[in-house]
């Protein structure tokens, strides 16, 4: 069962919503339809950030959307927050590991 929320169908409703097919959209970006439509379908991963925000200029979008979608998929965030890993062993294991804000 596929996500309704997930970057491919956020993908699909954009690229109708902008009167392109499956065709335009993959020649826009220089990929075959059936890469395309593996993404739509969530067959295939987002793209890299560099491709998403060439879909949103061709199908006249905020890219912001799109990125949000894609990076959720792929269960990034992106923050910068620093992290520092404490490790303390006993009997050669690491025990711990904290997190600075």
């Amino acid at each position: 069962m596929r996500n309704p929320n997930s970057f491919g169908d956020l993908l699909r409703s954009m690229r109708e919503q902008a009167g392109k097919t499956l065709k335009d959209l993959a020649g826009h970006m220089g990929w075959s339809i059936v890469y395309l439509s593996d993404i739509e379908r969530g067959k295939r991963n987002p793209p890299n950030v560099g491709d998403v925000k060439k879909m949103a200029v061709a199908l006249g979008i905020e890219a912001a959307t799109l990125l949000d979608a894609a990076n959720r998929q792929r269960n990034r965030v992106e923050l910068n927050i620093g992290l520092s890993r404490t490790i303390a062993t006993q009997k050669n294991r690491p025990t711990g590991l904290r997190l600075n804000f």
